[in-house]
């Protein structure tokens, strides 16, 4: 009696799981469920392409800025050199001037006593000023 009512336990347990293989199978064949499930997967793809859209604006941002930065540190190079060569003709003019001073003054000094004001004479502040009034006139 045991086994039979234990065959017919495994007959019933067998028929629902036929049964639920039956309903998973028009559930997934179901036009509303593709559907649903297409709607799904238009919808991820709608959020991608605006996730890209976003990248790729923020690309084109960052590649804008990278030119931007590229473009100011060539003209701070152009304008560095410019004014280099400005340092140099005024170093060469103070070489002049201190050769100037020293055989007026019959004294040998150093470019770092001029810095610090230890020298502090009529004579140079008189060579400044020629050497700017000079300056003014060959401007014009």
């Amino acid at each position: 009696m045991l086994d039979i009512k234990l065959l017919l336990w495994m007959e019933i347990l067998l028929m629902l799981e036929v049964h639920l293989q039956v309903e998973q199978l028009i559930v997934n064949n179901h036009p509303f469920f593709k559907k649903r499930e297409l709607e799904k997967v238009k919808e991820k793809l709608d959020e991608l392409e605006q996730k890209l859209v976003r990248e790729k604006n923020e690309l084109l941002k960052l590649e804008n800025d990278a030119k931007e930065l590229a473009h100011t540190l060539l003209q701070k190079q152009m304008s560095y050199a410019k004014l280099e060569v400005v340092v140099q003709g005024k170093k060469e003019e103070l070489v002049v001037a201190k050769g100037e001073y020293e055989s007026l003054s019959h004294q040998s000094v150093e470019l770092d006593e001029f810095k610090s004001g230890k020298i502090d004479n009529q004579l140079v502040l008189q060579l400044n000023e020629a050497i700017k009034h000079r300056d003014e006139l060959t401007e014009k």
